[in-house]
């Protein structure tokens, strides 16, 4: 056999895989075939035909939409044929797989490449796609992610926790206390207290990923203590902390959910202590951000949404204030508006965040532009209390001016 039959038995090995036809390229395979692969992976070693069967079957049901092979460059002398080559397939766990390869393939004298059972394969080593392949990174080959999301007991924690656990990931919850919600009670919980206490690396090494949806806000802020003193304090120092320590540990990549505020309004950094705290925390923690420690930071603006056993009491309150039943406080609007943004939309910018973001990079991310009017009028028309509201520039009751 010459050459050129031989390299295009090898394209046709490809072309099988591409399809995800296991019987297909297991028959190119000679009946005394293996496949070895090198390192210290979990696919590492010498695997005979039979066992080939079993394994290739396992990865096509791991990629539903299929994995495609292509063939970057070939060469064929004698009877052997080395292939470089990669691929591509979103996971089932919603992570885009990217990887390359070396294959050395040999044909075994005498037989037809045009017929069955003729080849031995032997995968000489594997490069990884730096930065992008999340399977093989610290762990050898991982196809679920180990998440710890902090602050997951909250709106958005819980929300990311939910769609992240339905993408196959294994899903850790830490806050300052247990969970009783019965929504939550399938995922493991860890309390503690990011902006008292120090968090160990014993604990964090559990982990591949990590989420932060826990920045003190205006609802946290204690009685009788300064503002300056508390956000500088939860926002400015400890969230950078815990990153730190983070990227001293097995965590191979985070996101970080942050505010629009220094993006939008940048004049209140000067003016205000809770923005600025925010802004001082996202360029602190970027800074720890690294090829084995990845960081991707979220700009998000106004929040809403809805979660079992999880109370919202800025929305519930809206939801008095629309139905009139505050009294004493007139309906109305302020002027201008905001861009609002689901919580659902926020985890799966989170997941995207994991599987598309950029290293490093803080990305602003939201759903529609309301005016105040628009929604407040939105909230009167869902509780049967249409109306068509003045707008004010005055302070607002219900919608402080940050």
């Amino acid at each position: 056999m010459n050459t050129e039959q031989n390299k295009q038995t090898a394209i046709d090995f490809f072309d099988q895989m591409s399809n995800g036809n296991v019987e297909g390229f297991v028959n190119l395979y000679h009946e005394g075939g293996a496949v070895w692969t090198s390192g210290n992976t979990l696919i590492s070693g010498t695997q005979k035909k039979a066992e080939i069967v079993e394994f290739a079957g396992q990865i096509f049901e791991a990629f539903p939409d299929g994995i495609k092979f292509k063939i970057i460059s070939m060469t064929a002398e004698d009877d052997r044929v080395a292939v470089e080559a990669e691929s591509e397939g979103m996971h089932v766990s919603g992570v885009m797989y990217q990887n390359f390869y070396h294959f050395y393939l040999s044909s075994r004298t005498g037989k037809s490449f045009s017929s069955k059972n003729i080849w031995t394969l032997r995968k000489l080593q594997i490069f990884y796609a730096e930065g992008k392949d999340q399977f093989f990174r610290r762990r050898n080959v991982r196809y679920i992610m180990k998440t710890l999301i902090v602050g997951g007991t909250g709106l958005v924690g819980a929300e990311t926790a939910r769609l992240m656990a339905s993408k196959g990931h294994e899903v850790t919850l830490m806050s300052r206390n247990p969970t009783s919600n019965p929504a939550l009670l399938e995922f493991p919980h860890i309390a503690h207290d990011y902006i008292h206490d120090d968090i160990s690396l014993e604990t964090l090494n559990a982990f591949d990923w990590l989420v932060l949806s826990a920045g003190a806000d205006i609802r946290m802020l204690p009685e009788g203590e300064s503002d300056e003193t508390f956000f500088m304090h939860a926002n400015g120092v400890r969230v950078p902390y815990f990153f730190e320590q983070a990227a001293q540990s097995n965590i191979s990549k985070a996101v970080y959910i942050g505010t629009f505020y220094p993006v939008v309004a940048s004049q209140n950094i000067e003016t205000s202590a809770y923005v600025r705290s925010r802004y001082e925390a996202d360029k602190a923690l970027r800074a720890f951000s690294s090829p084995d420690f990845e960081i991707v930071c979220l700009d998000a603006p106004y929040i809403i949404g809805q979660f079992p056993g999880i109370e919202a009491q800025h929305l519930e309150g809206l939801t008095m204030y629309a139905a009139g039943k505050l009294e004493g406080v007139p309906l109305i609007a302020p002027a201008g508006g905001v861009n609002h943004i689901s919580s659902l939309s926020v985890a799966e910018a989170v997941l995207g965040g994991f599987t598309h973001g950029e290293a490093g990079k803080a990305y602003l991310i939201g759903d529609e532009n309301l005016s105040w009017k628009e929604y407040l009028e939105l909230f009167c028309e869902a509780v049967g209390n249409p109306q068509n509201l003045d707008v004010t520039t005055d302070a607002h009751p219900m919608l402080p001016d940050i």
